[in-house]
């Protein structure tokens, strides 16, 4: 499933937070969404690149090309991530991510809850 990442005409940029734990490098980047009440909840996605790519903590990218994907872990559970094919670097200042402005309409939907159970 293909995620767009624009409002209308324009990008939505995101900041990828970068960790390094033992050998292994593990990318995510900020969300957040508005609630009824008028307040923002935010929360992180993983996501992964190619296999050559690297990047610092707290680069801000524009995703041309991404989908949605998974990996099953150790304790047999699906866990979803953001794989990001394409991007651009940006270098203006960071816009958060409104998760309702990139994720795909309710009639092309992935419900989350069904597949991690």
């Amino acid at each position: 499933m293909n995620i767009n990442f624009y409002k209308g005409d324009k990008p939505i940029n995101v900041m990828i937070f970068r960790n390094d734990y033992e050998t292994r490098t593990f990318y995510k980047f900020g969300m957040s969404k508005r609630l009824s009440d008028g307040t923002y909840e935010n929360g992180y996605m993983d996501c992964q690149f190619r296999k050559e790519t690297e990047l610092d903590n707290k680069t801000k990218i524009h995703p041309k090309e991404a989908w949605l994907s998974f990996y099953i872990n150790k304790d047999n559970k699906t866990v979803p991530y953001v794989f990001i094919n394409e991007f651009e670097i940006i270098d203006d200042i960071y816009e958060e991510v409104d998760m309702d402005d990139i994720l795909p309409d309710e009639e092309e939907s992935v419900d989350i809850d069904n597949i991690l159970d």
